[in-house]
């Protein structure tokens, strides 16, 4: 799997959102090296919880300003960072069970293909409802 590179056609044109979604990718591609390097368990698992973590504010963060500019589909939005939350969390605790044998590649692999997914179908429709 190769990391994912930020490429204008992700962005939403709102520079705070842009940033959150870089820094995102940005965790994504060290848990991706990480993995490569066959780091340690803990050093892994810290940047899981770092990629968890970090998720939860930028999602709190973007219903935050989709809600100021009163996007009027905030619920399904939601809904879909929900789903991405619970996963995260059911695959932690795989993650933390399984150690070394968790496979990791596969997790890598759906977080990419929903995050790429997540950009171009579901953040695009809220530029139009965008307020600098």
């Amino acid at each position: 799997m190769a990391q994912i590179r930020w490429n204008e056609q992700f962005s939403v044109t709102n520079e705070f959102i842009d940033n959150q979604h870089k820094q995102i990718i940005s965790i994504i591609n060290d848990l991706y090296e990480s993995q490569r390097k066959d780091d340690q368990f803990e050093t892994m698992e810290s940047i899981f919880i770092r990629l968890k973590e970090y998720a939860n504010t930028h999602f709190r963060d973007e219903e935050k300003l989709l809600a100021e500019w009163q996007y009027p589909n905030l619920k399904e939005h939601h809904e879909a960072h929900q789903k991405l939350i619970n996963k995260l969390l059911e695959e932690q605790k795989e993650f933390i069970n399984m150690k070394k044998q968790y496979p990791i590649r596969q997790l890598l692999s759906f977080i990419k293909e929903w995050l790429v997914d997540h950009l171009y179908t579901m953040d695009k429709k809220y530029i139009p409802y965008i307020k600098q």
